[in-house]
């Protein structure tokens, strides 16, 4: 806890510094994932973080993984450097429990059931929302811990971008578009190739079953994005997306190549001004091809869906969405050739009467293999004054297993046996806008998870009977002429209840903080702090830390900026994930010129 008074201390002081500038965008950004809606909404129901293209700019983010560093509840956890398989946890819960989005579309693959955080780079992303708290009831499966919802770039310039610096990084990307009276095309093509760094560690060997090669390990990463947009008439639409990604990346004991190939087609009409649906396909396909010293595999995965959408504005109930959802997974791997159908309903009724929101929501599910799973939510908002905002909401969720926990004998961990989590989730939270401009918000949790999979005797899978994830989310944020600065602190407590045991990974503390100040109209610096205590993980602990970051951005003239950002300034040793080193002290320079 001592660095968290290094940094509440500024941000109290905040409030007294002179009005120079305001050039943020609100505080209260509208969150779409959390209500499906095709309409806004103004309900305060949710405990969501809104990362903005220029809250992406103003960082110098290079990955994902930076972007969602300084979000409250997430804990990031890489196996080495920015090219290697990057996890996640949220409230507790791991990445295969979280659904990511990417325009809409299911990104988890359907082999281990997540999202591969560093497959996205900060050069496509527009936009991210995290939404915390379980979310089966409306969107199924994986949503137990929260719904991680990845917008991608539709610039209306074209760009050129370089970013060069520490272990021999350079990345380039292009940025292309045109827009017409009713059409809206465009295209980006990027690329980064990077030496790296050694991995692995002492420990890694021991915690990870692997070799330990003292090395670089580098990777090389391609990319291309195209989208389209097109107004058929005042009442109809279409929109496509596609983003394509090929990834090289070594790690001490081998490497691996991938691709990623996800797609949206979506047709939207309005029926008339309180009627509106949306008629969408998903395509999400990966392939990886991994070898080390245990052997080489070849694991293809492969998802289509198609969901149907409508939204209603009623005058005496609010607005209802409902709609139904087709899925088909496939999963072709050394000693896994499967296929799964699943078909689902989901209804939500969102409505403010006075000072008071609700919003209930439900969702049948058919799956092939689990059968029929359903899940529900209530949430209710209360506006206690024009600054003060207070919620609750209670929902069940669920998980099934992946093909991997099944039928993947690599290591000989599978269970063909394991059965579905489910959850219970309680949580209340409030929201106080004490000034102008800055904003105070308080959620405390509880999730009680039946027969959550976790690693058991001779690191085989097996259900856990029961486990709880539970905390305390505390977030500052505000801006005072040209100052402006967020921080998060969670207090946690993620344990097996048979064993009280605590899950490998989690932090029971983490503090996560920004501050930047705009010196003039085109320059701005800021700097970072994330510090979080021990945790548990295989092999033994991994040990608190805290480091530092620093960025600046320049705008030289209209078309031109640049860009620095300073990673680790201590220069600190530490792990997120056991026998995985991170980077030392590094330096990245950006240069961004529109056309």
């Amino acid at each position: 806890m001592k660095h968290l008074s290094l940094f509440l201390a500024p941000v109290a002081a905040f409030g007294a510094l002179p009005a120079i500038a305001a050039s943020a965008p609100s505080l209260d950004e509208v969150v779409v994932t959390a209500s499906r809606s095709l309409e806004q909404s103004n309900a305060r129901l949710d405990a969501a973080t809104v990362i903005t293209r220029a809250d992406i700019e103003r960082q110098q983010a290079a990955t994902l993984a930076d972007i969602l560093r300084n979000a409250t509840g997430i804990a990031i956890a890489p196996n080495g450097g920015s090219l290697t398989s990057t996890g996640v946890f949220l409230r507790g819960f791991a990445a295969k429990q979280i659904l990511v989005l990417i325009d809409g579309v299911r990104a988890n693959d359907s082999n281990v059931g997540q999202f591969d955080f560093s497959l996205l780079r900060a050069d496509d992303i527009e936009r991210v929302e995290v939404v915390r708290g379980g979310y089966s009831s409306q969107y199924g499966s994986d949503a137990m811990g929260g719904v991680i919802q990845i917008f991608t770039r539709r610039g209306n310039q074209n760009s050129i971008s370089v970013r060069a610096g520490s272990y021999g990084t350079l990345e380039s990307t292009v940025n292309l578009s045109h827009s017409g009276n009713s059409t809206k095309l465009g295209a980006s093509f990027g690329q980064l190739d990077t030496q790296g760094f050694d991995a692995g560690n002492e420990n890694f060997q021991a915690a990870n079953f692997f070799v330990n090669s003292p090395d670089k390990d580098g990777g090389r990463q391609r990319t291309a994005r195209l989208f389209a947009s097109h107004e058929i008439n005042a009442t109809n639409s279409i929109d496509a997306s596609a983003i394509f990604k090929e990834q090289h990346a070594e790690y001490d004991d081998g490497e691996t190549d991938g691709n990623l190939s996800i797609v949206n087609l979506a047709y939207e009409t309005e029926l008339s001004k309180d009627y509106k649906q949306r008629f969408s396909f998903g395509h999400n396909k990966t392939f990886l091809s991994n070898q080390n010293s245990w052997g080489a595999s070849k694991i293809n995965t492969l998802r289509n869906s198609i969901d149907w959408l409508h939204t209603v504005k009623t005058g005496a109930i609010g607005t209802v969405t409902g709609g139904l959802n087709a899925s088909y997974e496939k999963t072709q791997a050394p000693s896994i050739n499967r296929s799964l159908n699943d078909h689902a309903a989901y209804l939500i009724n969102e409505h403010r009467v006075g000072d008071v929101s609700y919003r209930l929501s439900g969702r049948y599910e058919n799956h092939e293999q689990w059968g029929v799973q359903n899940t529900g939510a209530v949430r209710v908002g209360y506006a206690v004054s024009e600054a003060i905002d207070i919620y609750a909401g209670y929902g069940t969720n669920f998980r099934a297993p992946t093909a991997a926990e099944l039928f993947d004998d690599s290591f000989a961990s599978n269970n063909p046996n394991l059965k579905p989590e489910t959850s219970r989730q309680h949580d209340i939270g409030a929201v106080w806008r004490y000034l102008p401009n800055h904003k105070v918000s308080v959620n405390i949790y509880r999730t009680d998870v039946q027969d959550l999979i976790n690693f058991g005797p001779g690191f085989k899978l097996a259900n856990t009977k029961s486990a709880t994830l539970e905390g305390v989310e505390l977030d500052l944020s505000g801006k005072q002429g040209r100052v402006g600065y967020s921080v998060g602190v969670v207090r946690a407590r993620n344990v097996d209840e048979s064993t009280g045991a605590e899950l490998i990974r989690r932090p029971r503390l983490q503090l996560n903080a920004d501050v930047n100040y705009a010196v003039s109209d085109t320059v701005s610096i800021g700097t970072q702090h994330l510090s979080r205590n021990k945790t548990d993980d295989f092999g033994g602990k991994n040990d608190g830390f805290a480091t530092f970051n620093a960025y600046a951005q320049w705008q030289v003239m209209k078309q031109l900026d640049l860009g620095l950002r300073l990673d680790n300034l201590t220069d600190k040793d530490y792990e997120l994930v056991k026998g995985y080193r991170t980077a030392d002290r590094s330096a990245y320079v950006t240069a961004n010129y529109r056309f």
